[in-house]
């Protein structure tokens, strides 16, 4: 059980899981965490949860590039150009699982 006390409240287990995944992460990483999760809890058929993995990531995604705007470090093109170069490729390839 993972408790994330900034967002304290009951929601989707994929909130907690999709940070664990580095970077965006693969089918194949986010089918690691499910399996993995689903040994202690069957709320969700693996489906479910990977599509809220999918969310929960995109969401992250969204966090993180509203903080390099909002709060600039030293060079936030590096990272903006990471996603830049990652984003457009991960999310074709997770479409087709949300639909």
């Amino acid at each position: 059980m993972l408790f994330d006390w900034e967002r304290f409240g009951r929601g989707s287990p994929a909130i907690d899981l999709a940070p664990l995944i580095p970077n965006l992460g693969t089918l194949a990483d986010y089918k690691h965490v499910i399996k993995n999760y689903r040994e202690v809890s069957h709320s969700l058929t693996d489906e479910q949860l990977l599509k809220q993995i999918i969310l929960a990531k995109a969401w992250i995604v969204i966090e993180v590039i509203n903080l390099f705007i909002d709060r600039p470090k030293s060079d936030p093109q590096v990272h903006l150009n990471w996603y830049n170069n990652h984003l457009p490729n991960w999310l074709d390839e997770m479409e087709k699982y949300l639909l």
